[in-house]
This record gives structure tokens, C-alpha cells and sequence, in this order.
């Protein structure tokens, strides 16, 4: 009878360790989604902005999950930021879904063969309100995020 009780303590607290670790497990698990997620999301604003059209020579459209964005050659660095974005990137259906915030500020390139650059940065989860500072290239008040530094040259027709 001192077997079954001893057995059934060890059984017993090994649950309640397992149990205690679920926590810990579900929100590694969120973020690694997030994280896995934010990385799509840079490199599909990436894909855009490099994919950038223009119909005079100087101002060059993209866009990214329905938001129309412009930069011109010679011309100043835009900031696009997006508050609520999906998983997948795009618009979120209902606030359940609203996921990840992200920020593009493109600096354009001076002439049609010079370089441009931007940086693109995501974080999550959104409904923290992270806050991008755009000095440091950071955010504030996020979970986790991630910023790409990338390069790119206009596409002439």
C-alpha cells in the first residue's frame, strides 16, 4: 500500500511539472509564430517595394496589403507604417486576427542607377500599440520584432 502511495505522489507531481511548463510552451509557440510570420511579412514588403512601377521616370508606386505607397527619385525618405496586419500580412477580418504592426522608410535613390535603401521593421503582438522609433530602429512596447535593412534600384520601364 506505501508503493501505490508513493507511486501515485511521484505520478502526481511529475503532472503538475508537466502542467506547470504549458504556459511557458504556448507562449514560446506564439511567438516563434509570430516571428516565423514577420519574416513573410518583410520579405513580402520587400518583394513589393523592389517590384516598385513607375509611368514618368520619376515617381515609382508600390503596395502592400491595399495600401498605396510612392517614392520619387532624388526625392525625400517616406515612412508607410501599417497598425494592423494579420498573420499573413494582410488586413485582419476582426481584431482576433490583428497580429503584427509594421514599418517601411524607404530613402530613394538619387538617379535611375543609383542604389535606393530602406528599412523595414515588424513587431508584434499589435495590441500592445508598439511604438517604432525611427532613430534607433527599435520598438517599443512589442513582444518581439524584426528589421531588415535592405537595398534596392528603381525599375525603368
Amino acid at each position: 500500500m506505501v508503493e501505490v502511495v508513493i507511486a501515485a505522489g511521484v505520478v502526481s507531481f511529475v503532472i503538475f511539472g508537466v502542467i506547470g511548463l504549458l504556459p511557458v510552451g504556448i507562449r514560446e509557440f506564439q511567438n516563434a509564430t509570430c516571428e516565423a510570420a514577420g519574416a513573410d511579412v518583410l520579405s513580402t514588403i520587400s518583394v513589393a517595394l523592389r517590384a516598385a512601377q513607375t509611368s514618368d521616370g520619376t515617381n515609382f508606386d508600390w503596395s502592400f496589403s491595399g495600401t498605396n505607397c510612392r517614392y520619387a527619385l532624388g526625392g525625400a525618405s517616406s515612412t508607410n507604417s501599417w497598425r494592423s496586419l494579420s498573420l499573413e500580412g494582410d488586413q485582419p477580418s476582426n481584431s482576433f486576427y490583428r497580429q503584427l504592426c509594421a514599418v517601411c522608410i524607404v530613402t530613394p535613390p538619387s538617379s535611375a542607377s543609383d542604389e535606393g535603401s530602406a528599412v523595414l521593421s515588424v513587431a508584434w503582438p499589435a495590441s500592445a500599440n508598439p511604438v517604432f522609433n525611427a532613430v534607433n530602429l527599435s520598438w517599443s512596447r512589442s513582444q518581439g520584432s524584426l528589421t531588415l535593412p535592405i537595398r534596392f534600384l528603381p525599375r525603368m520601364p
